[in-house]
């Protein structure tokens, strides 16, 4: 419930900030968070970020995006080769701020291992026309994770470096 109030105060502060500007009325944002914990994975979701774990060769999406399309698909009105092709695009269901309150999403707890790799992006990460399903998403998402795997290590060996010259 910390994470879920957390969410919820930064709603309150950008609909407050919304309400004294008439430029700012309505302004709004998405919002995926990830807290690490002895249980698992915790995520508070509101919006189209989204949140990825890759485990192994695996990648699973932990969200659900709260847009147009996606909530088409889940009502079943819509099928996944469907999801990109079809307009408006772009039509966020749910976020931050326009409201002065807003329904957030809770996932998990996701349980972990020391290899996982997780996720957190904007609608930047996959360029437009790539589906959730589509083989070169997976693609792109394994080289994500093969970069922040050899991030990972070669920040563990820049320590082990750093710390035997100062021995």
């Amino acid at each position: 419930e910390a994470l879920r109030g957390a969410v919820l105060a930064g709603n309150a502060a950008i609909h407050a900030r919304g309400e004294l500007n008439r430029d700012f009325t309505r302004m709004g944002t998405t919002c995926t968070t990830l807290v690490l914990n002895p249980q698992g994975g915790l995520i508070a979701h509101v919006g189209d970020s989204r949140a990825y774990r890759i485990r192994g060769d695996r990648i699973e999406q932990l969200t659900f995006d709260h847009s147009l399309q996606w909530e088409l698909l889940r009502q079943g009105k819509m099928s996944p080769d469907e999801i990109y092709r079809s307009e408006p695009r772009n039509v966020i269901t749910r976020s931050l701020g326009p409201a002065a309150t807003v329904p957030v999403d809770l996932e998990g707890p996701y349980p972990t291992r020391p290899q996982d790799v997780y996720v957190l992006c904007s609608d930047g990460l996959v360029p437009d026309g790539i589906s959730l399903y589509a083989p070169n998403q997976v693609t792109l998402l394994h080289h994500v994770s093969q970069a922040l795997r050899a991030h990972k290590l070669f920040a563990r060996d820049v320590d082990y470096i750093v710390k035997d010259n100062k021995v």
